[in-house]
């Protein structure tokens, strides 16, 4: 099965990447966490640098390492 997905922010350093997901407001739901390791395990097929996944509320300002 083939998909297409958007991630909202990846950021690329020498040694990792930073994958950044923007929600409007509630960051907890587990749908989220699913989305996020899709994220990354597509990422791990094209780069071999560790990846930190995120999430991020808009409304609260909170921003979150998953």
């Amino acid at each position: 099965d083939e998909y297409h997905v958007i991630i909202d922010l990846m950021l690329e350093y020498d040694d990792h990447i930073d994958i950044i997901d923007y929600k409007l407001n509630n960051i907890k739901d587990d749908n989220y966490l699913n989305q996020l390791n899709g994220y990354k395990e597509y990422v791990k097929t094209i780069s071999n640098k560790d990846i930190n996944i995120y999430l991020y509320s808009i409304i609260s300002n909170h921003f979150e390492k998953i």
